[in-house]
């Protein structure tokens, strides 16, 4: 049986072999995150040394690993946060084409920390709940890479437009995939944008005008979508014109913006909804 059929196992014994280990028990519950195209900020962007102060935290601490966990690159800190959020009842697979490739329990409710701090080790001892907060919080962690400095003009001008390519290409992509229902958690209204926008101004105004940016180029794709009310759907009223050589009736095109316009309505109104459920469930 594949790890898609899972959703049938609910309520009975399971048990899961890996190279790690076996693991047995009632399944009761389980989350499974489809593969998904990123945008934004997430843990590749970031070493594993602290830029300031934070709880028990200091600025300059060096994280080195958490439970039995190394942490040396940006898996690490995804792991580790999917560990914290499963909890020492759940577990955590990584799956690749069905195949495990990666399992472990989840953590307990404390956790022991080794960091490395003015060039000696030191253990602490903190609850799981401050690790989520720290990987959940942005700045918190010095960048990984430093940042491109075009040494010309005309190398801002290419770099800039390869780098939006990219990015447009990866939004047409988290675009299908939404269509297809494989991207539920990624689109956002108003409300969840400004909560993103809050959280990212604490990564600094470098952070905040990379998202200008993805937002400016988001708002052009939306509105080039092929819908009534947007710029698109006028497109293709001018591309069936051009076709037929025959002018739409205005009453028509207008009834058709119209019946659009408050679709969109309707979406705006339900993705606020899901934004404000989002936020009232952290």
């Amino acid at each position: 049986m594949s790890l898609g059929q899972l959703s049938n196992l609910v309520d009975n014994y399971v048990s899961v072999e890996t190279d790690v280990g076996t693991f047995r028990g009632l399944l009761k519950q389980y989350q499974r995150d489809p593969a998904k195209y990123a945008l934004g900020f997430y843990f590749a962007t970031v070493s594993n040394v602290f830029r300031k102060d934070f709880d028990v935290f200091k600025k300059g601490d060096v994280l080195l690993s958490v439970e039995d966990i190394m942490v040396k690159n940006n898996v690490d800190l995804s792991r580790i946060y999917q560990l914290v959020l499963a909890s020492e009842d759940g577990v955590y697979i990584e799956v690749q084409n069905d195949r495990i490739v990666w399992a472990k329990r989840g953590f307990p409710n404390e956790l022991s920390v080794t960091l490395m701090r003015d060039e000696r080790e030191i253990q602490l001892k903190i609850p799981s709940s401050l690790i989520r907060i720290v990987l959940e919080t942005a700045g918190l962690f010095e960048p990984k890479t430093s940042n491109l400095k075009p040494t010309s003009a005309f190398e801002t001008i290419a770099v800039a437009v390869d780098r939006c390519n990219n990015v447009l290409i990866t939004m047409y992509r988290s675009l299908f995939g939404i269509f297809r229902g494989t991207e539920t958690g990624g689109v956002v209204g108003p409300v969840g944008l400004v909560a993103f926008i809050g959280e990212t101004a604490k990564a600094g105004l470098e952070p905040v005008l990379t998202l200008v940016a993805l937002i400016t180029m988001s708002l052009g794709i939306f509105n080039l979508l092929p819908l009534p009310a947007l710029d698109g759907g006028r497109i293709i009223f001018s591309l069936i014109e051009l076709l037929s050589r025959k002018k739409v009736k205005p009453e028509l095109e207008n009834l058709i913006h119209f019946i659009g316009f408050l679709l969109l309505i309707v979406l705006m109104v339900f993705v606020t909804f899901s934004d404000i459920s989002r936020l009232m469930g952290r």
